[in-house]
């Protein structure tokens, strides 16, 4: 993060733009940023700004923008099953199986 007055040119085909974050204490931690075009200034809160970076960036620049810790795992994929004699309700005595699907991951560590 941006500390203290900052100010950036970006160019443009229609000309330089300036970009100013922490122009005041209102606005330090680069809670806002201002863009001046043809002298008339056009103030972003940070998270618009960076929400609409994100929807409009790719994989890669996404990727950038926002650190992603990577780690890969293996997934373990099993079948449990539970029986038991029921007591009442369906025939008593009578076996009830009951299996359900059930997965898990385990770290794999890469050295």
């Amino acid at each position: 993060m941006l500390e203290g007055y900052q100010s950036m040119r970006l160019n443009s085909p229609n000309g330089k733009i300036s970009c100013d974050v922490n122009w005041n204490k209102a606005v330090d931690g680069c809670k806002k940023i201002r863009f001046k075009i043809d002298n008339k200034d056009v103030i972003f809160d940070r998270k618009e700004l960076t929400t609409m970076l994100i929807a409009l960036g790719e994989g890669e620049e996404i990727e950038k923008l926002i650190p992603v810790a990577k780690q890969a795992v293996k997934v373990y994929k099993t079948l449990l099953g539970f029986e038991w004699k029921a007591p009442k309700d369906v025939r008593k005595g009578e076996v009830v199986n009951i299996s359900a699907p059930y997965s898990y991951t385990v770290p794999i560590n890469n050295k």
